[in-house]
Order: C-alpha cells, then structure tokens, then sequence
C-alpha cells in the first residue's frame, strides 16, 4: 500500500503542497468569507504526515519494551504537534 505523499508539507496561501513551494499540490482550501476555520483545517492537514509518523513511532512500543524516554519523546512530539495544529506556534 502507498504511504502518500512524503512529507514535510507546507501551507502556502489556500495550497496544502510537499515543502518547498512548487512541489506537488495535496489539497486546496475552500474559504468563506469572513471565516478563518480553513486555516485550522490546512494546519490539520499540513500535519498528516508527521502524525503517520508518530502514530507508526507509538504503535511500536507494542512491538518491544519501550523505555521512559522513548515515551517521553513521543509526547513532547504529540504537544508539540497538536500545538502547530491548533496555532499555538
């Protein structure tokens, strides 16, 4: 099965696209006006690539003895991550 698009991506304007500018479109973002949920949305999406990622890094602690660092990245990772998303940063 496809992984997708690698990341990272990037927001650029109302085009979700792979970083740098001019790499292939992922998705374009319908606004309405006076409306500023798109931008929540695209930063959602803009992230899908590193929430694969951390997800496929958690579901491999099941795999093996993960140590309290290990687990402690991954949440620094997750705040960090959902604070990107919810534009805390």
């Amino acid at each position: 099965m496809s992984k997708g698009t690698p990341g990272p991506w990037g927001i650029f304007g109302t085009a979700i696209a792979k970083a740098p500018r001019g790499q292939p479109t992922i998705a374009v973002m319908l606004t309405v006006p006076g409306s500023d949920e798109w931008q929540h949305d695209a930063r959602l999406i803009a992230a899908a690539p590193e929430m694969a990622e951390l997800l496929r890094e958690v579901a491999s602690f099941e795999d093996r003895w993960a140590d309290i660092g290990e687990i402690w990245n991954a949440i620094t990772k997750a705040r960090a991550l959902l604070a990107r998303i919810e534009g805390e940063t």
